[in-house]
């Protein structure tokens, strides 16, 4: 009895260190995310009543004053009157990431559901990409989970003409992620990318609706949506378009990629940011303008995601959602991301996460 004590303790003290060193991880990547965006755009400085309001509500935190600079500058260059709101309001990302993402997902269980390889478990009866084939540990398996040799696997792979493989665990921002293309690429590449990967899984490539496909023809489009769970009730708090440019086959803002902020009634706004804040009112690789593009089936993506966010409640209550639209505009669940859901171009382009309410928020963050 005494030893199980002393183990039960020593997970618990692992836990924690565990936890102190995310946090402390994600105060250093977010410094030197802020010292790019700072270089890229012009800041101007803050006034001595916006330093006053900020510290009105944030003093005692752990947080930057370079993202209020930054984002100030933002609302003040936006000339979109929807989007002019107290400085004191917006999050800094230091603080989002290392604060308020672990108090509202637990991350030891975030890092079990985070694999694309039971989305098909998790999310049953939702329209995703087709699977071809998944590996899981190093174990090669069909759509169904059932084991399967590698020739198999190719030959799904040959059969769907064109997929994709994408790991199904610890990755962010499109990394890992390789194409192949039965009119371009030989039957070998396909063997390489199974040697090259223990955990991947492999969909057929969705083709995209007119309206996404008009943006940025290469890359498949997606609609960044935030949902927050709470008391069995699910709101959405953001949503972004992300779309590709130049020759990339993704959308991810942090791989070149840049997000366009949708408004309440799906329509897309005025201007598209980089990751570093630059903005663009046309696309720059299409030259499409973005203002008053009507997302097809919007309302239906959010329905999708409320519907799906319980599902997850009991641990992960902030989630950040990837959808898509196939050819003929309906919704399709291509990721759902339970931590680290990437906040700076959701405030960039749709202005603060929580609005107002982040005084209550931080009164719940001890």
């Amino acid at each position: 009895m005494k030893l199980q004590k002393i183990q039960n303790k020593l997970r618990y003290y692992a836990r924690r260190i565990d936890f102190h060193l995310y946090i402390n991880t994600r105060y250093e990547r977010s410094k030197r995310g802020l010292a790019s965006k700072l270089k890229s755009i012009e800041v101007p400085p803050l006034t001595k009543e916006q330093k006053k309001a900020i510290d009105a509500i944030w003093k005692g935190r752990k947080f930057d004053y370079g993202w209020f600079e930054f984002y100030n500058s933002l609302m003040i260059n936006s000339h979109d009157k929807s989007l002019e709101y107290p400085i004191e309001w917006y999050i800094p990302n230091d603080f989002y990431y290392a604060e308020i993402d672990p108090y509202y997902n637990k991350l030891a269980e975030g890092r079990a559901l985070d694999d694309k390889n039971i989305y098909d478990l998790l999310f049953n009866g939702v329209s995703q990409p087709k699977t071809v084939g998944r590996i899981i540990d190093g174990v090669i398996m069909d759509a169904g989970y059932k084991t399967i040799d590698k020739e198999n696997l190719i030959n799904a792979c040959v059969s769907s003409q064109s997929v994709i493989f994408k790991p199904s665990i610890g990755t962010v921002g499109g990394k890992g992620i390789a194409f192949w293309d039965k009119s371009t690429d030989s039957i070998e590449r396909i063997n390489e990318i199974i040697e090259e990967n223990d955990n991947v899984i492999v969909q057929e490539v969705v083709k995209q609706s007119a309206t996404l496909a008009q943006l940025h023809p290469s890359s498949l489009q997606t609609i960044r949506i935030i949902t927050m769970y709470s008391a069995g009730k699910v709101e959405i708090l953001s949503s972004v378009l992300r779309m590709g440019q130049g020759n990339s086959k993704v959308d991810n803002v942090s791989a070149g990629g840049i997000a366009a902020g949708i408004d309440d009634t799906g329509s897309l706004r005025k201007y598209a940011y980089n990751v570093n804040g630059i903005r663009f009112e046309k696309h720059p690789t299409t030259n499409v303008e973005f203002e008053g593009i009507q997302i097809p089936s919007f309302i239906e993506c959010c329905d999708l995601v409320k519907k799906l966010a319980p599902r997850l409640g009991r641990t992960q209550r902030l989630v950040s959602w990837d959808i898509s639209l196939d050819i003929n505009n309906m919704p399709v669940l291509i990721e759902a991301n339970l931590t680290y859901g990437q906040l700076d171009f959701h405030q960039m382009c749709n202005g603060p996460l929580f609005k107002e309410r982040i005084i209550q928020i931080l009164s719940n963050i001890k």
